[in-house]
């Protein structure tokens, strides 16, 4: 009877063991098979294909019609003539959507003088050293603000994030106390694009250390220069009362994601209070701007 007790009870922890064990594995199978159902999107392969092989002839053609606009540097009277500074953000424009080095990129920019969008191409060297401009910034980011107006009457959502880019510089990270490794120095490219087609209405370039909120402002009045926005999307790292408002305050919704310790207190913001609790409430739908 004794023995009969024990193999009882044995039994029972063992199908109960395995009924844990069994439940454990169809949840795993169950969130597996979530994760690996992805939302799929026809293709456009009409589109697609004429856009890829029109590229090239459409972003010359759109470059020439940029930089042409430029106005020409004043010539001063004594020394050599100053070149002429839309033809060199032609040529270095060009050399980076290449992405070939200054000297092999010296063929693509003949032929461009060819067909006559530039009349002179300029030496590597003269490329190089505009690109080295400081100056140079403030013309580029221009050009991308032109560039975007045609789709003004497009574009009404918005938005925005950062991401980092690695230069050729290295410098020393203090790893532990006392104790520096080298590596690549960063920059920081902060964007603000249309959803629709994804146009870059705004860009501003920083230092690597830089936070993405402290960009915000900028990124928003600038945009709402030259469109009227109805809603501005963004992550958890632009998330707080001034953001929130500053978006309001052009009229548009800001669906920025909160951050877990967000709280609906009276203390807050109306649009906070407001933004917060839908947030909490409709969270997919609050995902899905």
């Amino acid at each position: 009877m004794f023995e009969t007790h024990l193999q009882k009870l044995f039994r029972g922890l063992m199908k109960q063991t395995t009924l844990d064990y069994l439940g454990k594995g169809k949840g795993k199978m169950e969130q597996s098979l979530e994760q690996k159902i992805r939302i799929s999107y026809p293709q456009d392969w009409v589109a697609y294909n004429q856009a890829q092989t029109q590229e090239k002839i459409l972003f010359l053609e759109l470059l020439h019609e940029l930089t042409s606009q430029i106005p020409e540097q004043k010539y001063k009277g004594n020394g050599r003539p100053p070149a002429n500074l839309g033809e060199l953000i032609y040529s270095c424009c060009l050399k980076q959507y290449l992405d070939i080095s200054s000297r092999r990129s010296q063929s693509d920019i003949r032929i461009s003088e060819q067909i006559g969008y530039i009349n002179h191409a300029p030496h590597f060297n003269t490329i190089l050293k505009y690109l080295r401009k400081p100056e140079l910034k403030k013309i580029l980011t221009k050009l991308i603000e032109i560039s975007a107006l045609p789709l003004r009457e497009v574009e009404s959502d918005f938005a925005l994030d950062a991401t980092g880019f690695s230069t050729a510089m290295y410098g020393q990270w203090l790893t532990k106390r006392n104790v520096y490794k080298e590596k690549r120095t960063f920059k920081k490219v902060h964007c603000m694009c249309g959803v629709k087609t994804n146009v870059v209405t705004y860009i501003e370039v920083t230092d690597g250390y830089v936070h993405d909120t402290v960009m915000f402002e900028s990124l928003v009045n600038n945009t709402a220069r030259n469109f009227s926005m109805r809603e501005v999307s963004a992550d958890k790292g632009y998330s707080n009362e001034r953001n929130l408002q500053l978006v309001s305050k052009h009229g548009a919704i800001p669906y920025i994601i909160f951050k877990k310790n967000a709280r609906v207190s009276k203390d807050r913001m109306l649009i906070w209070r407001v933004m917060c609790r839908y947030f909490k409430d409709h969270k997919d739908d609050f995902l899905e701007h």
